[in-house]
């Protein structure tokens, strides 16, 4: 009998792997077939956005993944993009919702997926949410961020997301989130009743710390004689681009690795600043390795309060120093390896004390300290918490 797992995730086809997807990774080596259920819009792309350029982008990418509907991406995988009405109204997502649910009902009919046999996983939106009404084996909750904790959300829709987000907690079976701040955030949302268990973000550790030959265009970089800060990751206007911009200025050659879903026209005219784009999670530690100092700056809000930034663990993983706003999961789990600064100032600082102090020891000491985050244990702790055998 073939055992199936229905995942209600980010993106499947952005470049970065988020820890859904490092999941069903482990889900596939286990045995497990997969649908992967791609996010419809829960809100308007004006909001979170600076500009009209950050609006036309988003756009312009949720618009090329519809492009496919239903496709097979590996043995084991197929990827659902729904169709749905981009409206954001009560009414409109009450009907997305049935549309939404229809489209999976006829994935689960050509599939020969039976529901009281196989396991739920939502992270990330609120996409499949009638899912949880159907009875699965197990349903999951996975919170990797505070859904209602979006930057630049009014009143109403914060409102609007709480109560989505407390309709996840109360239907799931588990609920496992990304930090501990995560995890008291939703236990006060939705009170001590929710079983809300902890699970950290891993690292491919093999992955990262392999020593590779970099690509000809970090050669090139490399030799223009200055410290390279690094940047890998989703490009929005989340990020404190001021950070960038002062390390170029001060010494820095910047290197950004990641889709621009934001504006970044004034770094993309810096002579200091190289933006590579997206580049396949396959290669991109043949580029990073190549990074003097890794960099998590971002304008701090509640959604960067709460997160748990998989990048900080794979940075460490290549042993590279790391200078990073004040986060307090990672304040809490790395404060001996990471620095923690908050001023554009303090960044370009801290990275040329770094970069001076570095040593093959301390990277050694990085790399130590997260070897054994790993994604395999992760699932361990699943597997046994859900009771999959």
């Amino acid at each position: 009998m073939t055992k199936w797992i229905i995942v209600s995730g980010p993106d499947w086809y952005r470049p970065s792997v988020s820890s859904t997807e490092q999941m069903v990774r482990q889900f596939k080596k286990n045995g497990y077939s997969v649908l992967w259920i791609n996010p419809i819009a829960f809100k308007s792309p004006f909001i979170n956005s600076s500009n009209r350029s950050s609006v036309f982008v988003k756009i312009k990418d949720k618009l090329w993944t519809h492009l496919h509907w239903l496709r097979r991406n590996s043995q084991k995988l197929w990827v659902l993009v729904p169709l749905y009405l981009p409206l954001f109204s009560n009414s409109a997502d009450r009907l997305n919702r049935w549309i939404v649910g229809i489209q999976i009902k006829l994935c689960c009919i050509m599939f020969n997926i039976k529901i009281r046999e196989s396991v739920f996983w939502i992270s990330g939106s609120f996409t499949a949410e009638t899912l949880l009404d159907w009875p699965f084996y197990r349903k999951v909750y996975e919170a990797a961020d505070l859904i209602s904790g979006f930057r630049n959300a009014s009143q109403e829709l914060k409102k609007k997301l709480e109560i989505r987000e407390q309709n996840l907690c109360h239907k799931a079976d588990t609920v496992f989130a990304a930090s501990e701040r995560i995890a008291e955030k939703l236990i006060e949302l939705c009170g001590k009743k929710v079983k809300v268990k902890v699970l950290h973000h891993g690292v491919d550790f093999p992955h990262f710390a392999a020593e590779l030959d970099p690509p000809d265009v970090m050669k090139q970089i490399k030799a223009l004689g200055k410290p390279i800060a690094g940047y890998f990751g989703s490009l929005t206007d989340a990020n404190d681009k001021e950070v960038f911009l002062s390390l170029a200025k001060n010494g820095f050659t910047v290197v950004i690795i990641g889709k621009v879903l934001g504006d970044y026209t004034a770094l993309q005219e810096h002579e200091n600043i190289h933006m590579l784009g997206p580049i396949p999670y396959s290669l991109l530690p043949m580029y990073a390795q190549a990074f003097d100092v890794g960099l998590l700056n971002w304008r701090m809000h509640e959604w960067i309060y709460n997160c748990f930034p998989i990048k900080a663990l794979e940075y460490l993983a290549l042993g590279l120093p790391v200078v990073s706003c004040k986060i307090p999961v990672l304040m809490k789990h790395f404060g001996d390896v990471i620095s923690f600064v908050e001023t554009p100032a303090e960044f370009v600082e801290e990275a040329k004390r770094l970069v001076a102090e570095n040593t093959v020891e301390s990277i050694r000491k990085r790399q130590q300290v997260v070897r054994n985050w790993s994604w395999e244990n992760r699932f361990e702790y699943v597997r046994n918490v859900l009771g999959l055998y």
